[in-house]
This record gives C-alpha cells, structure tokens and sequence, in this order.
C-alpha cells in the first residue's frame, strides 16, 4: 500500500505481484490501479493455479472473505527480515540516546493530564499557514459531488507549529495537513471529517480518496501528515518504521494533541460544526482518544468518532502478527526499569485492577522481553486511560467527557487486532452518550489489510453512518456491508 501511494504520485500504474514462497505454482503481475480505474478491484490475482477468486466489479462483497490471506503474507514477509535491520520497528531499542525515554514520558504526562481533566487549559486552535491551494478539475472526479453541483473539489495545504514541538525531532516540529472541500461560493461546512492515517500511511493518497468520496455527503475533510512520516520523517529513519519505543510514545502522543487541536481550530471557525474522527488500524486508535479531548473542549458541536479495524491497545505490536517485525535483540539489551517513570504514570490508586494476561497469537506465553515492552506500550490502553479518567475527574467534581455517536467496525479474520477489538468496543459504549442507536458496531468478513481495499463499500458508508447518529429522526445510511457482515 505504501508503493501505491508513493507510485500513484508520480502518476504511474501500479503492479502487483504473489510471492513465489506462497504460490510456487506460478507467479504473474497484476494490474491493480491506474489513473482511470477503480481503487476498490485492488486485488485480482491472475494465477491459474491459485484457488483465490479474482474479485470482479459485480462481485465485490465477495472480496473480503477471499482476502483475508494479506494479512497471512504479510506475517511471513516480516519473518523473513534480518535481525538487526533497520527495517524492523525499535530497532535503537527502547530510546536512542540517553534521556529520550524521559522526555518521551513527560509529554505523555501532558497528554494525560489534559484527558483526565488535570490540566484545565483548553486546546488551543492551530494557527494555519495555508502554503497551496489546488482545484480538482471535474473529469476526473465530478462523480465525487453531488448530482447537477457547478462546484468542483478544492484541495488546500497547510502548515503549522506542532503543540507537542519541543518533544519532536527537527524534521517532525512543523505540522502538514490536507483540506478537502468545494468550490463555488458554496457555504461554510457544517460536517467536518477529520482523518488519522494507518501505520505506514506516509502520503496523503489513500485519506484523499476518501475525502473526495465524502463530498457528496457534502462532508469536508482534514487530512493530518503524522509526526516522523512524510517529510517529517527523521532522516536517520527507513520510511515509517519508527526507530524506537520512545519515539512510538512522542508519535502517538504528539499525533493526539495535533488532531485535536484540528478539531479545535475548525471548531472556532464553524463554532456548530459536527466533528468525525476516524482513521484504520492505528488512525482509528488515536482517533478515539482525539475524539475524547475534541469532546471535552467543544462548546455546541458534535463529536463522535468511526475507528476502523482499531484496537484500544497498542499491545497488538506483541499479540498479533506485528510480533514478526520488532526488533526483539535491541530491546532485550535494555537496561531494566528504563520504562518505569512511565508505566507509573497510569497507577490508578484505591482500584484493584485485573491483571490482563497476554499471550501471543498462537496462544503462547510472552518471554521476559516480550513482557517488558507489553507492560511499557500497555500504558496506552484505552481502558486505563478511561478508569484512570473517571478517578481524577470525580475527584475534581466533574464529569466524564461524552461521544455524541460511534461506529465501530470490526473485521473477522484480523490477525494485527484479534481480541483487542472486543475490547474497545466495550469502552467506547462507556464512552458514548445515553440515546437510541446511538453506539454501533459492525463486523465485517476479511483481514485487517483487506480492509483497506473496502474504501466505498465499508469506510466511507461507516463515517457517513456516523455523522447520521448526530441528529435524531434522520435516516440512517447504513453500512454497505459484503457478504457475511453482520451489526453487533
């Protein structure tokens, strides 16, 4: 996914093409995308031999359930990485240099005293510095607005000082974001749709797809460009392969308190505007949590949030295939108790907490080092995150920050996620104020990956969904669905 952002960029078609250890039989290339086809018939393999069903445009539902091998591929693909290759996430270990934990823990102590209500500061707007601005001309995307519109997509750039800039590295320090919208004299937005990227989401591409589907919603879009991705990449990093466990920290951190001061900022323009977070995999994660501080902060909008194949715990780098790509000997060379200042920081004083027992994939107990990374990355559970919430919040007299609607979905046959989403989806119930349909969760058939490939059939219909829960007595749009999705 990464090559197809990076090749449709340079305006080039797209292969694809099975790995021989996979399919011995034979190996053929594919078409998946060019300038003038459809995103969604991504996959089509082509193999004679292979027992896959190529997916057609009239049998696009099927294409979940035959797909859910991409996630497989990819677990053997990242076993096969070298040991000490920088290609492997943490490959410095748990910091890179002396002190970087420490810094890494103090910002997330900011974090979290502005979710539990500690800090009572607002989130302060970004202050934009709009660098391009570009119309979409209507040959290639008019079927992205609304039957008989005279205006056509707009798409603006923007930079600004990143909140969390003194915990970033230089290249990281200046924020980048995309705003997708119309042209002509059309009014002020009233729906705004803010979208986080999944892991290895360095390019605007994919989120920019789904922005331009949005607009026939008339749904406008903020696309965010993720601290240490794009060209907020430190050099001395491969791609989005973050180099260590502290730099995961700042990354989720700073990603955070950027897109809800986003939110902030275009809440102070449009003050009634109703707000979507959402994201897939790790967007979706984040999401959640922008969501809950946008909520805190907001005066009369509405704000809810549509994860997708997200998880309210990191702990999925250890339990699901993602176990294959960490750089397991670095960090075993850790000196001990680097991590605890942080993981003392989610101590919920006078709760006995239930010991969450984590095993990987296969059932299997974690060795020592496993354990240790477990216990520092679950610090960013949702779950603790919220208990820890409700503690300080009742003992400052306030109340719980509440989500005006969510739509969770849910793929069968996620083998990055797996039970993690069970999880979340009882925590974002919590979450979510008291009101008819309101909370919804879909399942899908598919893998984690796969989902990507479902922009029109189930992301863009999901945060549609999402925007209709805001107001009562509106029609539902309900999830366009493939074959054996069912709503939980």
């Amino acid at each position: 996914l990464d090559s197809v952002a990076a090749q449709e960029a340079r305006g080039h078609p797209v292969y694809f093409c099975t790995d021989n250890r996979l399919f011995p039989s034979q190996v053929e290339w594919s078409r998946i995308w060019s300038p003038r086809g459809s995103v969604d018939s991504l996959m089509r393999p082509t193999s004679r031999n292979s027992s896959l069903t190529a997916p057609t445009p009239s049998s696009s539902s099927s294409i979940g359930g035959s797909m859910a091998y991409l996630d497989d591929w990819y677990s053997t693909l990242a076993k096969n990485l070298k040991a000490s290759s920088t290609k492997r996430f943490f490959w410095k270990g748990y910091e890179g240099a002396p002190g970087e934990m420490k810094k890494a823990t103090s910002l997330f102590k900011d974090v979290l005293d502005t979710i539990t209500g500690r800090n009572e500061e607002k989130i302060k707007p970004l202050a934009l510095r709009w660098i391009s601005e570009r119309v979409v001309e209507p040959s290639v995307f008019s079927a992205c607005l609304t039957p008989g519109s005279t205006s056509m997509p707009i798409i603006r750039q923007a930079e600004f000082d990143s909140p969390a800039a003194q915990y970033l590295p230089k290249e990281s320090q200046t924020g980048q974001l995309m705003y997708v919208w119309k042209t002509g004299g059309v009014e002020p937005p009233r729906k705004i749709c803010v979208i986080l990227p999944t892991t290895g989401d360095a390019f605007y591409w994919f989120r920019k797809q789904i922005a331009l589907d949005l607009l026939s919603h008339e749904i406008a879009t903020v696309i965010p460009m993720f601290p240490y991705y794009g060209k907020r990449k430190p050099k001395d990093q491969f791609h989005h392969i973050i180099p260590s466990v502290s730099d995961f920290f700042v990354q989720i951190c700073s990603g955070v308190l950027e897109a809800a001061a986003i939110g902030s900022c275009w809440a102070a323009e449009f003050p009634e505007v109703e707000t979507v977070f959402t994201g897939v995999s790790m967007g979706g994660s984040v999401a959640n949590v922008a969501a809950i501080l946008a909520a805190s902060n907001s005066g009369s909008g509405k704000v809810g949030t549509c994860p997708v194949v997200a998880t309210c715990s990191a702990t999925s780098f250890l339990t699901g295939v993602l176990h294959n790509r960490i750089a397991w000997k670095e960090l075993s060379e850790a000196p001990s108790g680097v991590a605890d200042e942080l993981k003392n920081l989610v101590a919920v004083e006078n709760v006995s907490e239930q010991v969450k027992v984590m095993t990987k994939e296969n059932g299997e107990e974690l060795l020592p080092t496993e354990q240790n990374l477990a216990d520092t990355i679950e610090v960013l559970n949702l779950v603790r995150i919220v208990r820890l919430m409700e503690e300080r919040r009742r003992d400052l007299g306030g109340q719980l920050p509440m989500l005006d609607a969510v739509v969770q979905v849910a793929a069968a046959n996620d083998r990055f996620v797996g039970r993690e989403s069970e999880e979340l989806g009882g925590v974002l119930k919590r979450l979510t104020r008291k009101g008819l349909n309101i909370f919804e969760r879909v399942g899908i058939s598919g893998g984690h990956i796969s989902t990507l490939m479902k922009r029109q059939s189930v992301i863009v219909p999901a945060i549609v969904t999402t925007f209709s829960k805001f107001s009562e007595g509106v029609e539902e749009v309900h999830v366009e669905a493939p074959q054996r999705m069912n709503r939980m």
